[in-house]
């Protein structure tokens, strides 16, 4: 199956190739547009109902595949991260749950400190007295 899924730097070259297309197929249709309601300026050639359907046509058909190319694309990178799933499977979980870490608001106790650096780092009474805060 994999072998049939389009590479996706092609479909990115088709996404640029159909965005470049509706750009211009845009501005043909405003063109066409334009010399309908003002008519042709000197050199140009006179736009007829028939030119603007045929290119409004042309920009339908061109987003539709642009569309149909973007799901490809989508489908593709999503079939893709999912054989490389299948090919190299995450680690076995363990059914058993691990404790919750407890929701005590104060500093924890350091680990791995004697007893002196971390009666340091807490805040506490200390031999002097009290500390204030």
């Amino acid at each position: 199956m994999r072998d049939h899924l389009a590479p996706l730097d092609l479909l990115r070259q088709d996404l640029n190739t159909l965005g470049s297309q509706t750009d211009a197929l845009h501005r043909t249709c405003h063109e066409l547009r334009t010399r309908l309601n003002t008519g042709p300026r000197y050199g140009q050639k006179h736009a007829t109902d028939h030119d603007l359907a045929v290119a409004e046509k042309q920009l339908r058909d061109v987003h539709r595949r642009y569309a149909d190319t973007q799901t490809e694309f989508a489908l593709s990178v999503t079939l893709g991260r999912i054989f490389d799933q299948i090919r190299t499977p995450h680690p076995p979980t363990h059914t058993t749950t691990a404790p919750r870490p407890s929701r005590r608001t104060g500093p924890a106790v350091p680990t791995g400190h004697d007893q002196a650096t971390a009666a340091a780092l807490l805040p506490g009474p200390t031999a002097h007295g009290p500390t204030t805060a």
